[in-house]
């Protein structure tokens, strides 16, 4: 069985290569047990997991769950449920893993916290740099909620950086998390914008 649940995490990783090789040149950081790890997708910048109305994310990449994967992950959720996820009622935080457990690490966020829509066309003249840690949770209907800043460097007031943060968050969506006809919430997603620095 422990075999299956291996080949099924190897042929995972194959449509998430790009977000896995991020993660694997990202150093953990210690997380308590209400955060679930970083998310981050790194370009050219560590871009977060949805756009921002910063221009100096041009060159970043992010990591979106494509319809023809939904299937798959679907599927995958079910047996990965416990593996990945410490839950009470409805309500779920994601495992901390240690360094040595980074594919469990990126195949718990490509299952349970990747986008499956975002939009792109955001830009402004926003220059300066930025580094910004919030977090937030996705709500049993796929929305990000209680978005909240955990640390902020830079020349922007927390009120804007929220702002924008939230205004990119309206226009991303998660697949909702349903196990066996229970709709699941998952909170104290951590993530992180670090721009130009």
């Amino acid at each position: 069985m422990r075999a299956v649940q291996l080949l099924k995490f190897i042929a995972l990783l194959s449509f998430c290569t790009a977000s896995a090789s991020a993660l694997e040149a990202e150093p953990d950081t210690p997380d308590n047990n209400e955060v679930i790890e970083d998310v981050v997708v790194k370009g050219v910048n560590r871009c977060g997991s949805w756009p921002i109305q910063h221009e100096r994310l041009r060159g970043c990449e992010y990591a979106v769950l494509k319809k023809e994967q939904l299937q798959s992950v679907l599927i995958l959720r079910q047996e990965f449920f416990e593996t990945c996820l410490i839950c009470q009622g409805n309500r779920c935080i994601g495992k901390v893993w240690q360094d040595f457990r980074r594919k469990e690490k990126v195949l718990c966020k490509d299952l349970f916290w990747t986008p499956t829509r975002i939009t792109k066309n955001v830009m402004s003249d926003r220059d300066s740099p930025l580094r910004v840690s919030f977090t937030f949770k996705i709500s049993t209907k796929g929305r990000v909620e209680d978005i909240e800043v955990v640390s902020l460097q830079g020349d922007i007031a927390e009120a804007e950086i929220l702002r924008l943060i939230r205004d990119g968050a309206r226009r991303t969506r998660f697949e909702p998390l349903v196990i066996a006809d229970t709709t699941y919430e998952i909170v104290g997603i951590r993530d992180e914008f670090v721009l130009n620095e």
